[in-house]
């Protein structure tokens, strides 16, 4: 118990209180909520920083070469593609 409450991403744990017959009154971590691929990154230490990083700059390469083929009409456009590059780069990540 004393590991996840000195977890370095504490804020990411949520608790909840419970209680047992035989043990009283226990707060337990329920649940670990990892908001974005960069959290997932800095949580698994310095090789998956360094991978996210290689594979952004592999990707960063393809995205911009996509955008240039691409007509846009408008912002919101724009953010959905960027918005989708992220999501495919988060999925590519946990496949390899």
């Amino acid at each position: 118990m004393q590991a996840w409450r000195n977890f370095a991403f504490a804020d990411m744990v949520q608790w909840q209180h419970n209680s047992f017959r035989h043990f009283s009154e226990q707060t337990l971590p329920i649940t670990l909520t990892i908001p974005n691929i960069q959290a997932l990154s800095e949580i698994l230490g310095a090789s998956a920083r360094q991978q996210l990083k290689d594979w952004q700059k592999k990707l960063s390469y393809l995205h911009t070469e996509i955008a240039k083929g691409m007509t846009m009409s408008s912002a919101n456009s724009t953010n959905k593609i960027a918005d989708s590059w992220h999501e495919n780069l988060f999925l590519l990540s946990l496949i390899c």
